[in-house]
């Protein structure tokens, strides 16, 4: 009989990051081998209960929940980054706690509001509800209990070990936050950093190190501030407001869809670049494999869109250059129509003279010039097919183009003592059918006034 390998053991440190990273009892029970029962029972020995999946958490309660997990994880995981600075030293998470919807209801009635930490009154006495508070972000780092990994620097002077933000409002501070910032990023010992004087205003001072380096990088390369603080060393905001005071900073371009035709324009000016650069466009052989190139004031979008605005940009033009051999530039282009363009690039002399001509009425003009005659009466096919059956130009011309079987509404008919076209007859008050009707009876030999007024056979 085989038998069947032992189930793992639950390691309860293991389940504590799990929680920490948001698993349910049924992930971790998966992930691990183990059954979700166990787990759980396991746990709630200890007084850990894994987050359960039945309630679906809303706006406010997910950022609360999210907060728990790294009370949590700060408390009982030593793979959190701020394990050594709380679970390390002997802050502990009470056993109510433990639960996170004991924890969602007393955040619901202790006056949480959205953009709040939670602080403690006592390090000693961990987290538990009659030792916990919310405060501001600014009041939490001037405790040194800051609830985000990135903050947890702290600048030991006098013996004594606060932030940058608190030791800027020290008494024996004669400098600002920035000013101190920069100071210790430069290597000074804090002390110095902290109580001495700045230069006189208006004095001469050298330029700081750091700053020749942001000149470097950020000015001369065109790298980010990003890019820039990186390379240094230090922070985004100490380079982000050192470069503001110092009228460095360039601001953010304004995005290609918020500009006026923005992202009309953006494609014309690429289409006009791949047609001198790009050996793949259609229009490569001849613009750029001709040597035509693009100005250097238009090497930038933003030069371009305000040279397009300015020259009556419209939806629906084209840009033309008034010479097949100049580059494209301000002073070589304009904006067209279609119409314009194609008219432009039409060669000058175009010959209209028809290939053959018809004579009548004493006039000589080509088959599409008669269509357009006012006394015929037939297309410029039918026109031409009568001609061919020998038909004398004026008959081809004028002759009515009658219906299939019935007669043309154009020709005269004579009825009741009166003469006039088919057509007119079709609308008198005696007519009872249509004029095809009427032309159809005249063909087949009915009389005149019968075709008019004899009623419509109905099946």
């Amino acid at each position: 009989m085989k038998v069947p390998p032992p189930t793992p053991r639950i390691d309860t440190e293991d389940a504590l990051k799990a929680i920490a990273r948001g698993e349910t009892a049924a992930e971790y029970a998966r992930n691990n081998g183990h059954s979700e029962g166990a787990v759980r029972r396991l746990l709630r020995r200890d007084g850990i209960d894994l987050r359960p999946k039945a309630r679906k958490l809303n706006a406010r309660e997910t950022t609360l929940a999210s907060l728990w997990r790294s009370i949590l994880g700060r408390c009982t995981s030593t793979e959190h980054p701020l394990y050594e600075r709380f679970g390390a030293r002997g802050v502990k998470l009470c056993a109510e706690w433990r639960s996170l919807d004991a924890f969602l209801a007393w955040a619901k009635t202790s006056g949480y509001r959205p953009g709040a930490c939670i602080d403690l009154r006592d390090r000693k006495r961990g987290y538990r509800p009659s030792n916990c508070v919310w405060a501001s972000r600014s009041e939490v780092i001037r405790s040194g209990l800051r609830a985000s990994p990135t903050a947890t620097k702290l600048v030991t002077a006098f013996g004594e070990s606060k932030s940058v933000h608190a030791w800027s409002k020290d008494p024996r501070c004669s400098v600002s936050g920035e000013t101190l910032r920069t100071r210790l990023n430069e290597g000074l010992p804090p002390e110095t950093a902290i109580t001495k004087k700045p230069a006189r205003p208006g004095g001469r001072r050298s330029a700081s190190p750091m700053w020749n380096q942001v000149l470097q990088h950020y000015v001369v390369e065109g790298r980010s501030v990003v890019e820039t603080a990186k390379l240094i060393g230090t922070d985004y905001h100490t380079v982000l407001r050192g470069l503001q005071k110092r009228g460095w900073f360039r601001p953010r371009p304004t995005p290609v869809d918020k500009l006026k035709h923005g992202k009309a324009l953006q494609k014309s000016w690429q289409a006009m670049r791949e047609r001198c650069t790009s050996k793949k466009h259609p229009d490569f052989h001849n613009i750029g494999a001709r040597g035509i190139r693009v100005a250097e004031a238009w090497d930038s979008f933003g030069a371009f869109h305000a040279w397009a605005l300015a020259a009556g940009y419209r939806p629906g033009l084209v840009l033309m250059r008034s010479s097949p051999d100049a580059n494209y530039g301000p002073e070589a282009c304009r904006w067209m129509t279609r119409k314009e363009q194609l008219r432009y690039r039409r060669p000058p002399k175009i010959s209209h003279k028809p290939r053959w001509t018809i004579r009548a009425f004493g006039e000589t003009k080509g088959p599409q010039a008669w269509t357009r005659d006012p006394r015929c009466t037939v297309s410029m096919a039918g026109l031409v097919d009568r001609l061919k059956r020998g038909m004398p130009p004026e008959e081809a011309i004028t002759f009515p183009n009658p219906l299939e079987g019935g007669v043309a509404p154009g020709r005269d008919i004579t009825a009741f003592g009166m003469t006039q076209t088919v057509a007119a007859w079709a609308r008198d008050q005696r007519a009872r059918v249509s004029v095809t009707t009427i032309g159809v009876r005249l063909r087949r030999g009915m009389s005149p006034e019968d075709a008019i007024t004899r009623k419509p056979f109905k099946a």
